[in-house]
């Protein structure tokens, strides 16, 4: 059995997170800036655009220092698994 290297285990670490804070919040941001702090559709809008940009070279740099051919497809996994499950925490969410 092989041990997993801890910096595999971090970066899946980060891109989990990552995909999980991202879906779960993609619809709820836009709409407590709006709403609540009363900015512009426009800045929320550049906001949500910075911060997924500043996201995908975030974990384009992480992936450049463990990058491995066997370690990329279960992060991929782990990634578009949590991705989904933040997806469904949000549509059954009730308030």
């Amino acid at each position: 059995m092989k041990i997993i290297s801890p910096r595999i285990v971090l970066i899946a670490l980060c891109v989990v997170v990552n995909a999980c804070v991202s879906s779960a919040l993609a619809a709820v941001i836009p709409i407590f800036l709006v709403s609540n702090l009363h900015v512009s559709y426009f800045r929320a809008s550049l906001l949500m655009v910075v911060g997924t940009l500043l996201s995908a070279a975030a974990t384009y740099s992480l992936g450049r220092i463990g990058d491995a051919a066997r370690a990329r497809y279960p992060i991929a996994i782990a990634s578009a698994i949590c991705g989904l499950a933040g997806a469904m925490i949000l549509a059954f969410a009730t308030s």
